[in-house]
């Protein structure tokens, strides 16, 4: 998990300087920082650290904004199950997109295209 200026820290110091730092947003950077902490707070546990694509489908049946709080709590939940597991980000990616309201937004979405890095020895 790449948090902001934490570079060297222990992942118990990144957890407590994200805290402090997510206090201070308001909006949609709320709900960013609500869902990392719950990925942090899981890898944190299992002293590992990765990187984890959230989803937040919102469609018509989501009529009423009820805080970041869900969107936390959600992300702790999902957290705990037991996850499926994948031979490449892109089988991921192909299983999940059917069941999401823009399957192309999710395709083309900045984490996926961040996989696709040039490989060193494509130089030679």
């Amino acid at each position: 998990m790449g948090l902001p200026h934490a570079r060297g820290l222990d992942s118990g110091q990144r957890l407590d300087r994200y805290r402090k730092g997510a206090r201070r947003l308001g909006g949609s950077q709320a709900a960013h920082y609500s869902a990392r902490l719950g990925v942090l707070e899981h890898m944190d546990s299992m002293r590992r650290s990765g990187a984890c694509l959230i989803w937040r489908d919102i469609g018509p049946e989501y009529w009423a904004p009820v805080g970041v709080w869900l969107i936390r709590e959600t992300v702790r939940e999902a957290m705990k199950l037991t996850p499926r597991q994948f031979d490449s980000l892109k089988h991921a990616i192909d299983y999940v997109a059917p069941r999401v309201s823009a399957p192309d937004d999710l395709r083309n979405n900045w984490f996926v295209k961040r996989s696709r890095q040039t490989r060193l020895d494509s130089f030679a």
